[in-house]
């Protein structure tokens, strides 16, 4: 028999006898979807539960990162809740019908959430990784300047490229004005990298 039937038939005969937990997981996806802050932080604070395999109806990291919106405070606040809990600065998961992962910095940055970006930084993540330039990239195609300030601010590469284009090529591409001048601004600012000196003959 299952597991998971097992476990169905145990907590069936234990509701009878006075009640059945359903597992802490399955309890955080609850709760995100009901926005519940309160009880999010209240089972973080238990033994770690894993944010980016499914835990009953989702994918906790998923849910947040995967949707919030930089004016969403509610589910801002429990992202920054999940990344303070353990979940780390590379986190990502695997989406239905996608071979790729999702990762949690590029989710963020395309939904312009830079206060998720700004968490993820807090706890170590890379502004020259690779996902971190895909993140910066995405933003600047979609117009989030405050996501691209916030990772050139804090040191990516403006020469970096995902997909063969650098976030400046994708914010003309796509004609993000204000995402073009900042950039343009910024790298005429930044000090060029000293010439090699010539091999003498």
């Amino acid at each position: 028999m299952p597991v998971s039937v097992r476990f169905g038939l145990l907590c069936g005969l234990a509701v009878l006898a006075g009640g059945c937990a359903r597992p802490r997981g399955q309890q955080l996806c609850e709760a995100i979807a009901k926005r519940d802050v309160k009880t999010v932080e209240q089972l973080l604070d238990g033994p770690a539960i894993n944010m980016t395999i499914p835990q009953g109806s989702c994918v906790p990291a998923a849910a947040v990162f995967g949707v919030a919106a930089p004016d969403d405070k509610v589910l801002t606040s429990i992202g920054v809740a999940l990344v303070a809990a353990g979940l780390p600065a590379d986190a990502y998961w695997i989406a239905p019908g996608r071979a790729e992962p999702v990762r949690a910095v590029e989710a963020a940055a395309s939904n312009g959430n830079a206060e998720l970006v700004r968490a993820l930084l807090a706890v170590g993540l890379d502004v020259t990784s690779p996902e971190a330039t895909r993140a910066l990239v995405q933003a600047a195609g979609a117009g989030h300047l405050a996501v691209v300030q916030l990772l050139v601010g804090e040191g990516a590469d403006l020469e970096a490229t995902s997909g063969g284009e650098t976030a400046l090529d994708r914010a003309r591409a796509k004609g993000q004005e204000r995402v073009v001048q900042f950039l343009e601004a910024t790298a005429a600012a930044r000090p060029k990298p000293a010439a090699k000196p010539s091999p003498s003959s």
